[in-house]
């Protein structure tokens, strides 16, 4: 048996659990944001008011990314390879980057004086 595949397949299923690739996609979202210079590690710990207001608008976004993928797949879809999962959640986590982008540039100059 080859315990390479056996592994791979076997990790790809857990990814590919509901709940496993939400927190995958908020992880994904914080990294690019903390990459970005957008929010620091030290803020995260912190809990500053930016990094609550990053929070609520990601889990907003992973609720809306949810629900509308309800009605365009069904959600007893097989399994994905590795690499499906890891593109599923970096395609969901620039959309949510996007939508991030939008209400910066929408909440302007309201966001940088409430959340700095």
């Amino acid at each position: 048996m080859n315990y390479s595949l056996h592994f791979e397949k076997n990790l790809s299923a857990s990814l590919s659990r509901q709940d496993a690739r939400l927190e995958n996609i908020y992880s994904r979202v914080l990294d690019y944001c903390v990459r970005a210079g957008f929010i620091s590690k030290e803020s995260m710990r912190a809990s500053n008011p930016r990094f609550v207001w990053l929070q609520e608008t990601i889990r907003k976004n992973i609720m809306s990314l949810s629900l509308l993928q309800q009605i365009i797949i069904d959600c007893a879809e097989p399994a994905l390879s590795l690499d499906e999962v890891n593109n599923d959640v970096d395609e969901k986590a620039k959309l949510i980057i996007r939508e991030i982008a939008k209400k910066i540039l929408d909440s302007s100059p309201d966001f940088s004086a409430d959340c700095l």
